[in-house]
């Protein structure tokens, strides 16, 4: 397979104009609030549920290319994505607080290295295809410690702006003996020859992983659109883990990958986890905080618990919203 793999290039899949019109209806319905996929095929899974384009339903907009600096400094209402940004914005006296996690554990990350690799132990004193300043770093340095391995026993090296089909490559023209990756770049990357450990799933880390956040102003005062926002999402859930071959065709089309094959396997490797309520654990936020001290720079005293208010979805459970979603 050529370098072009990594990109999963487009082949013919779901051409029936009612398959079609049955995909078209469900990005209606699933994406109503309206949130679709637009990132590329190794960042999907990270961004299941973030915007494209403004919409608005149940009072709600949303824009293109949300972050943490715009949540915290009022310019946006509502941030899906990566926990650590936001943390260490709050932390310095930004306003945002966590309401709901997609996962509370890192459990789709795949170290992946060359075939040479036997054990871990056969790292000591090679590169890894990793920046130092990314979550997946601390990842390694767990499985790392595993085999009684420090981070001076190997080198970190960050190709390129650190994308996931840059580090596979980076592995793949022996410039790099490891990188850590997730699926569906893992099954390129096999099918090319890569050796994988799932040594990081069985290391079961507690962490964040996509929170969705809001300012806590906006909170207080637009508690309603907040909790909108939250019932779209776990109705979305919901129909994700019901929906199985809508959903494929859905990801077919906002990752541009055809092969019935792999849409499968991603789905499969990707649904069995996704939470029926999205709730943060104060473990797992603890563990996240910990982790970017350890990493650095160090964050100032953060206290765990103002980070998160597991409220408005304590408030779907017990007015039996989330229970009404059950497939009949």
């Amino acid at each position: 397979m050529s370098a072009a793999g990594l990109s999963f290039c487009p082949e013919p899949f779901f051409s029936s104009r009612r398959a079609r019109q049955e995909t078209h209806h469900y990005e209606r319905w699933l994406f109503g609030h309206q949130w679709q996929l637009r990132a590329p095929l190794g960042r999907f899974r990270s961004r299941l549920f973030r915007q494209v384009r403004p919409r608005r339903k149940n009072g709600i907009y949303s824009r293109q290319q949300s972050d943490d600096a715009a949540l915290t400094a009022g310019e946006i209402q509502l941030y899906q994505g990566g926990a650590e940004g936001l943390i260490r914005l709050v932390s310095g006296g930004g306003d945002g607080i966590f309401v709901a996690t997609q996962y509370n554990f890192v459990g789709h990350y795949v170290l992946m290295t060359d075939p040479s690799i036997n054990r871990l132990e056969d790292l000591r004193g090679k590169r890894i295809a990793l920046d130092p300043t990314s979550p997946t770093y601390g990842y390694m340095l767990k499985a790392l410690e595993q085999v009684g391995l420090k981070k001076d026993d190997v080198t970190f090296v960050q190709f390129g702006t650190a994308g996931q089909p840059e580090r596979a490559m980076a592995v793949l023209r022996k410039q790099a003996a490891a990188t850590i990756l997730t699926a569906p770049n893992t099954y390129a990357a096999e099918k090319q020859g890569l050796r994988k450990f799932s040594i990081i799933r069985e290391l079961g880390i507690r962490q964040l992983i996509t929170v969705t956040a809001t300012p806590k102003k906006y909170l207080r005062e637009r508690r309603d659109a907040v909790d909108a926002f939250l019932r779209a999402y776990v109705e979305a859930l919901a129909y994700v883990k019901s929906q199985r071959d809508v959903t494929m065709r859905v990801i077919a089309k906002y990752t541009r990958h055809r092969d019935p094959e792999v849409l499968s396997k991603f789905y499969d490797d990707l649904v069995p986890d996704l939470p029926r309520i999205p709730y943060i654990d104060e473990a797992s936020a603890r563990a996240t905080v910990e982790a970017m001290q350890i990493q650095g720079p160090p964050l100032p005293k953060v206290d765990v618990k103002t980070l998160f208010d597991n409220s408005l979805l304590k408030g779907l459970e017990n007015d039996g919203f989330v229970e009404r979603l059950k497939p009949r």
